[in-house]
């Protein structure tokens, strides 16, 4: 899982401050991760943020709703860090409510515009499973929720206006640098809600990642993986990967436990050829990926020996920061496609990459906050919406004498249908992410 646009208030209370080049810099301390022989990890006093070199002032008020590193900067202003790259394919333009007949045939339609219009008036809601239409209303996050998210930044701005203001009065350092750390504690209660402490933010960070899973999510999303596996980009620390690895691993052992019962009972004889198959490396159910860019957590502090790495850590593999390097690899076609928490550029350029290589890439498990969102962009929720196209190639033609033609390549086009929505487990009361399951469907 990656942090979009901004660092994290994770460390607290305030240590220490240092005002340099422009910019004051406050580190945050907070309890080290625990080795596994009990003892704390050396203390760190400074922990420079991993995407910026630490002589340069970090940005951090882009999105004050995600975090990751342990650095802040002030003044900062919010804005976009970085806009979505285009997508090489074509969108296909959005057609009109008569449903496919490859929809029509798997029973899913787009919902007319009188059930839209009852939906929108509260009186009923939209089937599931069903085609997506511009501005499906599952991918927004509701107008009142946007709003009080810009009523926080204003507030955010405000408070950093107000440090800006400390460094130049003529206070004792010791009743300036309490000041700050009361500042710091109000911004931290507005981006995460109140009665959470930074504490349980950072014991959120390690065990689930940037949004939590709930133990139901995890057994759904291990029955939809059954016989395909899973390629997760932008895994993080690989908290998702670890958890439904974890869960394939229970899953396998009840089925040969379920198998040897039933041969028990039926009181077969125990031969070679009725017994359980091996089980499956349950690791290579997920296949995880990170160019170790935007961490939530620094590796310097939480490394192979701390208690939170044994635990929660997945096995995640170092990859290029091209999306299409990894999803052209034979090993990782036919996936499901499962992005956690990603940046507006990660979440299309993978969308893009993943439906591009061919029809067996079909299915898309996006965790993140909808429409207007902390996560992707409105890029992103267009190619879902508009759906697109992918080449693919066709059959050799035979010819007289047993000559055949060079296989050609056509473009075929698909649209998104929405098959699952779920409720995942934010941190705070400020997060409005959810688990949404999309499968391709061809026109």
């Amino acid at each position: 899982m990656r942090i979009p646009n901004a660092s994290s208030l994770t460390r607290f209370p305030l240590a220490a401050a240092v005002s340099g080049g422009g910019a004051l810099w406050i580190t945050m301390g907070t309890t080290q991760p625990q080795h596994h022989d009990g003892e704390s990890s050396p203390h760190v006093a400074s922990q420079p943020s991993l995407r910026i070199p630490a002589s340069t002032p970090t940005r951090i008020w882009s999105n004050p709703y995600s975090f990751s590193s342990t650095t802040m900067s002030w003044p900062s202003p919010i804005y976009a860090l970085a806009a979505p790259t285009q997508c090489e394919a074509g969108a296909a333009s959005a057609s009109d409510d008569e449903p496919t007949a490859a929809a029509t045939t798997m029973g899913i339609t787009r919902p007319s515009w009188i059930r839209r219009a009852l939906q929108w008036c509260r009186i009923l809601d939209l089937p599931l499973p069903r085609l997506l239409h511009p501005g499906d209303p599952s991918l927004g996050v509701p107008a009142h929720l946007l709003r009080q998210r810009q009523s926080d930044e204003a507030r955010i701005q405000s408070l950093q206006r107000q440090m800006q203001t400390l460094l130049t009065t003529t206070t004792t350092p010791q009743a300036r640098q309490k000041a700050l750390a009361d500042l710091a504690l109000q911004q931290y209660q507005i981006m995460y809600g109140p009665n959470v402490t930074p504490q349980e933010r950072q014991d959120f960070l390690a065990k689930y990642g940037c949004t939590g899973w709930t133990v139901p999510l995890i057994q759904r999303l291990g029955e939809l993986g059954q016989g395909r596996g899973f390629v997760e980009l932008g895994a993080g620390h690989g908290q998702w990967a670890r958890a439904l690895v974890d869960e394939q691993q229970v899953r396998q052992l009840q089925q040969q436990q379920q198998q040897q019962q039933q041969q028990q009972q039926q009181k077969q004889p125990k031969d070679k050829s009725s017994s359980p198959p091996p089980l499956q490396n349950p690791r290579d159910f997920v296949l995880a990926y990170d160019d170790q860019s935007r961490l939530p957590l620094n590796p310097q502090v939480y490394h192979e020996k701390t208690r939170p790495h044994a635990a929660y850590f997945g096995n995640v593999l170092p990859c290029h920061s091209d999306p299409s390097v990894v999803l052209n690899q034979w090993r990782t076609r036919r996936r499901i496609l499962l992005l956690v928490f990603p940046t507006p550029a990660l979440a299309v350029e993978t969308l893009c990459a993943y439906a591009q290589v061919g029809p067996d890439n079909d299915t898309l498990v996006y965790v993140g906050e909808g429409r207007g969102g902390a996560n992707a962009g409105e890029e992103f929720f267009d190619l879902l919406e508009q759906g697109g196209t992918y080449e693919g190639e066709n059959a050799s033609t035979p010819l007289e004498g047993g000559a055949a033609t060079e296989p050609s390549t056509q473009k075929s086009s698909y649209k998104w249908v929405l098959m699952e929505v779920h409720e995942v487990q934010p941190f705070g009361t400020k997060g409005f992410e959810k688990c949404f399951i999309f499968q391709k469907q061809p026109q």
